[in-house]
């Protein structure tokens, strides 16, 4: 649900980011994590916060990325932080090229049919990136891989 409206609203609502950290703490507790592990995870939530915050202020990303890569990264935590920025920088720039070689081929193949503005947002020339999809893929990617304790996709 937040992808669909990060792709069609370029938003993330803050009750889904406050969810998100909100449930890391019945999850640490029944994951049995160390208060140490915790006090690291919440350390690279905060890291990440800051990198976001610094990329928010550059107009690299909007505040709701910002806030939702914190979020998810208090779920990769310390660990796994630094494979989680790589995952979602990969992805991210797939997700940047797909778009960028898409958007003219779509503005081409429909310009007879429907005027450009008609177009879904994410499919205009100007539009911004949708990075909360790559933020959500990077995390997707370390629960697959069994990476998160006690969570998985299977």
């Amino acid at each position: 649900m937040l992808l669909a409206w990060d792709i069609t609203m370029y938003r993330l609502p803050n009750i889904f980011i406050v969810a998100m950290v909100a449930l890391y703490v019945p999850y640490a507790w029944l994951a049995g994590l160390p208060l140490e592990q915790i006090a690291l995870d919440a350390g690279t939530m905060v890291a990440l916060l800051l990198l976001g915050m610094a990329m928010f202020a550059l107009r690299m990303i909007g505040g709701g990325d910002a806030k939702f890569i914190a979020a998810c990264g208090l779920w990769a935590g310390f660990s796994h932080g630094i494979e989680y920025l790589l995952y979602m920088a990969l992805y991210g720039g797939v997700m940047t090229l797909g778009l960028l070689l898409l958007r003219p081929i779509v503005a081409r193949a429909t310009k007879r049919f429907i005027p450009h503005e008609q177009l879904p947002f994410v499919l205009q020339r100007r539009a911004p990136v949708p990075y909360g999809v790559a933020i959500s893929a990077a995390l997707l990617t370390l629960i697959s891989a069994g990476k998160i304790i006690g969570i998985s996709l299977a």
